[in-house]
């Protein structure tokens, strides 16, 4: 219920504040150009209303139809009328009834005017929509000469400001909305990452103190099983380091703390180590390595080599854990236009729709044996490092087994 109230409020909040700048705006629109063209506006009207005296009677049509000029006599009878511009569209000036429309447009002056006084008044006609500034000028005769000047320009720039302040404001709102709800999912991933470190930490930990402490309590009495916990306790150490060292460097990626200055590098300050690396472990246990003669050829790379060579690592890593029992892992690239497309394959099995969806993703592990080792966080430091560096990783599933692919620019 109090969450219910709270976004009332909010939303209420959100209204009055559209309204009041709406309603602000349109009123500026309104009123500033008017208080600033009503002088000239009276003296036009006073000159005018002149001219209609000295002449005796009408004056030219031309110059009616400018001013959109009404006179009565002092009996409020109207005896010349022409619309203003913008509304000879609407009224048909050959019919008689449509007095009552000039009427309504000078009837709360007329009193005024008749009287000596020298009116004007700033009216929104919403019928017509368009707004009418209406001056009024006392004769000697005792009628009163009008002029209706229509203000066509104020109504177009109420029109649009009102729709672009519309327009502008739903989408500050869509924005103000965006980042909530990024702020919000940012602090879900925070509570999940926090509970997944905190999980991630609490196993190892509870298994290095138990053996710890039934070692140190004597009742292991024989030498090989003392020997076989502490190698136990060391084993888990080494993976509790190795977890938290991905922690941070995932995190100093994310808060940009980490090195990623791209510059100028040879293909072998990535390749070269990675390679040398990957060809011992795979031939210890018997599993055949390619490298592609391609890499030997590639051009200079702008990138950063050492965070490269870091994904590098992790994909073949990867691909180490997967790969068939005395099977195949291949490293290939190829120059695409600006690109070069690194591609590490296994000969495992395919990667599951599931797993896909969250392979790229902190601590996630899946459901095989195989992703039971390491921290769960190698792919997403890849996926990280590669973004940062303006790259992209992949994977696609092929008969053969599963290939991962990043790219690096060429200098």
């Amino acid at each position: 219920m109090k969450h219910i109230k709270t976004k009332a409020l909010l939303v209420l909040a959100v209204a009055a504040t559209y309204a009041a700048i709406l309603l602000g705006g349109v009123f500026t629109l309104y009123y500033v150009p008017y208080s600033r063209n009503i002088p000239g506006l009276r003296n036009m009207s006073q000159t005018m209303s002149e001219k209609y005296v000295t002449s005796g009677g009408p004056i030219s049509s031309i110059d009616m139809h400018a001013m959109g000029a009404v006179v009565i006599d002092a009996d409020g009878n109207i005896i010349e009328k022409e619309a203003p511009f913008a509304f000879r569209i609407f009224i048909d000036q050959s019919d008689n009834a449509d007095e009552e429309y000039y009427l309504k447009w000078i009837s709360r002056d007329m009193d005024a005017a008749l009287s000596g006084q020298m009116t004007d008044r700033h009216i929104f006609i919403w019928d017509k929509m368009v707004s009418l500034t209406v001056v009024g000028v006392p004769l000697e005769n005792g009628g009163a000469f009008f002029v209706l000047r229509d203000k066509w320009d104020i109504t177009v720039s109420i029109v649009c400001f009102a729709v672009i302040y519309t327009v502008l404001f739903l989408s500050v709102l869509a924005a103000w909305r965006l980042a909530l709800k990024k702020r919000r999912s940012t602090e879900l991933v925070q509570q999940e990452y926090i509970a997944n470190v905190s999980h991630s930490l609490k196993s190892p930990l509870a298994l290095i103190k138990g053996l710890a402490e039934t070692v140190n309590s004597g009742l292991v009495a024989d030498d090989e099983t003392k020997r076989h916990y502490v190698s136990i306790i060391i084993s888990e150490s080494v993976a509790l380091e190795h977890t938290v060292t991905d922690m941070l460097k995932l995190s100093a990626i994310q808060s940009h703390q980490l090195d990623l200055a791209k510059s100028t590098a040879e293909p072998e300050a990535i390749f070269a180590a990675v390679i040398e690396k990957y060809a011992a472990l795979c031939d210890d246990i018997i599993v055949d390595f390619r490298v592609s003669g391609s890499i030997k050829t590639l051009p200079p790379l702008r990138t950063n080599a050492k965070r490269m060579a870091e994904v590098l690592d992790i994909l073949l890593n990867n691909a180490l854990k997967f790969v068939r029992d005395e099977g195949c892992i291949s490293l290939d690239a190829e120059q695409s236009g600006k690109r070069v497309r690194v591609a590490v394959h296994n000969d495992g099995a395919a990667i599951d729709a599931e797993t896909g969806r969250h392979i790229f993703d902190r601590f996630y592990k899946g459901t095989t044996p195989q992703n039971a080792k390491g921290s769960g966080l190698g792919l997403a430091i890849a996926r990280e490092t590669t973004a940062s560096l303006g790259e992209k990783l992949w994977y696609e599933n092929d008969p053969e087994g599963v290939t991962f692919y990043f790219t690096i620019e060429v200098a």
